[in-house]
This record gives structure tokens, sequence and C-alpha cells, in this order.
């Protein structure tokens, strides 16, 4: 786990007590198809603003990983807090590089 991870796995370990509310069969079955198409943003599409599921590619339209900023709250709400210290460090990491290079 990187610097970044730690410091986010911390701001939100008051919040681990969303994974752990009894869940009915439907609430469980979206949780799985969100971490299903989690999953194929991480493996064709990571850092990327917007994937193509069907072709396993990405397109960038602001270079910021707009998928990953739609799917943080999304993470927050379920309980996720692996994939959301990912996409929090993700962001952070995106951002720094994009500061670094203004022309201030």
């Amino acid at each position: 786990m990187s610097h970044i991870d730690k410091r986010a796995s911390l701001r939100f370990a008051a919040f681990r007590h969303l994974s752990t509310v009894p869940m009915n069969d439907r609430q469980k079955f979206i949780v799985n198809m969100f971490q299903h198409a989690w999953k194929g943003y991480k493996q064709s599409a990571w850092g990327h603003d917007h994937a193509h599921p069907i072709s396993k590619t990405s397109d960038d339209w602001f270079g910021v990983a707009l998928t990953m900023l739609d799917a943080v709250d999304t993470m927050y709400i379920m309980g996720l807090e692996t994939g959301l210290c990912e996409g929090l460090a993700l962001e952070i990491a995106i951002f720094n590089e994009n500061i670094s290079t203004l022309d201030i």
C-alpha cells in the first residue's frame, strides 16, 4: 500500500461500517455487478476518461479519469474501501501531474 493509499484509508476508516451492513440478495447482486464493471475498467481503461467495454479500449476527453470520478461516490456508498482508495490515489496522482505542468 502506497503512502497516499494509507492516508486515504485512514480518512475513510470511520466509514468501514458501510460494508458490514447486512445486504439482501438484490443489494449483493448490484454490488457484484459494480465490482464486475470496476474490474473491467481497471483492466482496459485504468486512468482514462471513458471505457469501451466491448472493444476493451478507452479514450480521453479531459485526461482526468472521468469514469473514476464518477465511480468514487458509488464505491463510498457501497463500502468498497479498497476501490475507493485506489481511485483516490489515482486521482491525486493525475491532478498532481496536471498541476506540475501548469505555467504559473
